[in-house]
């Protein structure tokens, strides 16, 4: 009997717990792909953690190459997905051209919504990714350079309200 080939786009919470726990309860019954853009999966839920200035950024990336070192029916690939053909059963990746599949897990996540608030855009910044985080770090730590070096206190507190 042939293994049955999985591929799992995104490497999300959804994603990376759905290649793990195929991957253990059908061991040598597939083969998963993991398919996402980066090599790495991000734990969003320590992004703020980055923003803060409490931990590394590497303490918030985790390699999927490591994640899924002991799981030989599991392959990373690295790519953008660009094409999905359910009937036919194909996905088509940026540089890997078009993968077959017998089943296929799409947890490509979501987006940060600013649900139509007028100067969200603007003016807010959003914590999604690790570019997110790593720019409000740097947006706290300029914020706070600038207020430290100024020496009148209104002008201070005024600059550390309106940043």
């Amino acid at each position: 009997m042939s293994k049955k080939k999985i591929i799992v786009i995104g490497a999300g919470f959804a994603g990376v717990k759905a290649a793990k726990t195929l991957s253990k309860k059908l061991k040598n019954e597939v083969e998963i792909t993991l398919i996402d853009k980066h090599s790495y999966h991000t734990m969003m839920t320590q992004l703020h953690e980055v923003a803060a200035g409490r931990v590394p950024f590497t303490n918030a990336q985790y390699d999927l190459q490591k994640l899924f070192a002991h799981r030989h029916n599991v392959q990373i690939l690295t790519d953008e997905v660009i094409g999905l053909d359910k009937v036919a059963k194909k996905v088509t990746t940026k540089a890997s051209g078009v993968l077959d599949f017998d089943y296929v897990i799409v947890a490509i996540g979501g987006e940060p919504n600013d649900f139509g608030v007028p100067g969200v855009k603007e003016n807010a910044f959003t914590l999604w990714s690790m570019a997110d985080a790593l720019k409000i770090k740097r947006h706290l730590e300029t914020v706070l350079e600038q207020a430290s070096l100024e020496h009148d206190d209104a002008k201070r507190k005024l600059c550390l309200i309106l940043s």
